[in-house]
């Protein structure tokens, strides 16, 4: 069997999986799997699989969508040029994911496409029905052991962090990630070493935060990956034990939260992370360490209050660069709190802390104002049973649909009349999927009124000066998707632009 003989071309595709090794970069597994299989081609075809063949998927996409290697496959398959796809084994095809799951069984059936790995061909139209039970058991293999190989994962690595290893994919600025056989650390690059121990030192000797940052930017020392020097990379740089010659561990581990209905994921740090002796070298002594977090615990006292004061928190972002804007405290005596956007680089100007909520208020009484305009379809009747009539005739074509199988089965259709029968029936699903969405966005009367009501609520809470920022934020997301902040004109005659999106 050749890998381009009269039955098709022959593919290999290459994809970490969560059951690899944690310690191992993407580069050395997709090789080692890539030899195997080739010498498993070599031994089946007689030659090895040609580059343009090979296929290594180096993101990390839980599903089908965030793979575009495996999208382009499923693509060439439908054509019916591919005999098979080389695989380490079927997880690499599919995380566990149901739909996938599905998705891929039938793109591999009804394409006549076998499944090739080195411990065995599977062939779905297989009579006996077996190699597709076997391939269904290997899939759901990683569906049900997903959580298992998490725990596994997260015990080894804390063993290795207690052995002193450093197994961060990223090393903090000053080191460099070595790795001497099974053992992964950190060794010191001078010309960073020595910007860490100025930071150290000029805080130690009393400058503030802000003050060693601006010193840095003016004196031309290179910052980790950003353009400037920010007073959070500084502080983050104060506050890592890593430079005393510390592993850390649980520090700011992965977070979710349900928000506005949403899943979010963050990273909060913490307080009670573990701390480990490191296999590297300290940058800092320990004594000059210790000063410098004796002093910055004295400084807690305005960082410890973690209360949120920006009603427009997470809301608002910078038109220019896309940074989200931030609210400065600054004294009365100087003007009142002000809007900015935190980008050292970015030429916006910034603006008062009320004129911004004037403008926002201002914004959503115009809204408010043509309620009745925006929603002109809400009175609109008949959209339900153009839904229902909709829906009845996506139920016919899904069940052309499983005639098409049915008649591709029976070889009354071939490959290439198959596929393009269910390329026409697949349009004709998605034009009516589109009718069905767009009809379902229009509102019932009772609707209207409940979002006119969270614009009033949203309204009410901007102007009640004694309604803390928090519950005000929490409002405005209900009726305000994002708003991009800009100043028209110069100093002293500029005005604030915002372009609001609503939640309609």
């Amino acid at each position: 069997m050749n890998y381009n003989d009269s039955k098709g071309i022959y593919l290999m595709y290459l994809r970490k999986s969560r059951a690899d090794e944690y310690n191992q970069d993407v580069e050395n597994i997709l090789k080692r799997h890539e030899e195997e299989l080739q010498s498993l081609a070599k031994r089946e075809f007689g030659e090895l699989i040609p580059e343009k063949y090979i296929f290594r998927e180096v993101v990390s996409g839980g599903t089908i969508k965030d793979r575009p290697l495996m999208k382009e496959i499923l693509k060439m398959m439908e054509s019916g040029i591919i005999a098979g796809v080389l695989v380490v084994d079927p997880q690499r095809l599919s995380r566990g994911d149901l739909l996938d799951q599905g998705h891929i069984i039938n793109a591999f059936k009804y394409t006549n496409t076998l499944i090739i790995t080195p411990y065995k061909t599977y062939d779905l139209n297989d009579t006996t029905g077996t190699d597709m039970k076997l391939l269904k058991m290997e899939l759901n293999h990683g569906a049900d052991y997903l959580d298992y190989y998490k725990m596994v994962q997260a015990r080894g690595k804390l063993a290795s962090v207690r052995a002193g290893n450093f197994i961060q994919p990223i090393p903090p600025f000053g080191y460099r990630k070595v790795r001497y056989g099974k053992v992964t650390t950190l060794e010191p690059i001078e010309d960073e070493a020595r910007i860490v121990r100025i930071i150290f030192q000029k805080y130690a000797e009393g400058k503030t935060i802000c003050g060693v940052t601006n010193e840095l930017n003016a004196e031309g020392y290179i910052p980790p990956s950003k353009q400037i020097w920010t007073k959070g990379s500084v502080k983050r740089i104060l506050s890592n034990p890593v430079y005393d010659g510390k592993i850390r561990w649980g520090f700011t581990p992965n977070k979710t939260v349900m928000e506005d209905g949403k899943l979010k994921k963050y990273r909060p740090e913490r307080h009670d992370y573990l701390l480990f002796d490191g296999k590297h070298d300290a940058i800092v002594n320990h004594g000059l360490f210790m000063s410098v977090q004796e002093r910055l615990s004295k400084n807690k006292s305005f960082t410890n209050d973690r209360s949120l004061k920006n009603p427009l928190y997470g809301i608002m972002y910078c038109k220019r660069c896309g940074r989200k804007i931030s609210r400065l405290n600054v004294a009365e005596s100087r003007g009142g709190h002000r809007y900015a956007c935190p980008n050292k680089l970015c030429d916006v100007q910034s603006s008062r802390y009320d004129l911004v909520i004037e403008a926002v208020i201002d914004t959503i009484q115009c809204a408010i104002d043509d309620f009745d305009i925006t929603f002109h379809n809400c009175n609109s009747s008949g959209s339900d049973e153009k839904i229902r009539e909709l829906r009845q005739e996506l139920t016919r074509l899904n069940n052309k649909e499983d005639t098409l199988f049915e008649l591709l089965e029976t070889k009354v259709y071939s490959t290439s009349v198959f596929t393009q029968r269910h390329a026409e029936l697949e349009k004709k699903r998605q034009e009516i999927i589109g009718k069905i969405n767009t009809l379902s966005l229009i509102p019932p009367p009772e609707s209207c009124n409940d979002k006119k009501m969270r614009f009033k609520d949203a309204l009410l809470a901007l102007k009640d000066e004694s309604m803390p920022p928090k519950e005000k934020n929490h409002l405005l997301k209900k009726c305000i998707e994002r708003i991009d902040y800009d100043i028209e004109g110069v100093r002293y005659h500029s005005k604030v632009k915002l372009d609001v999106y609503f939640k309609f």
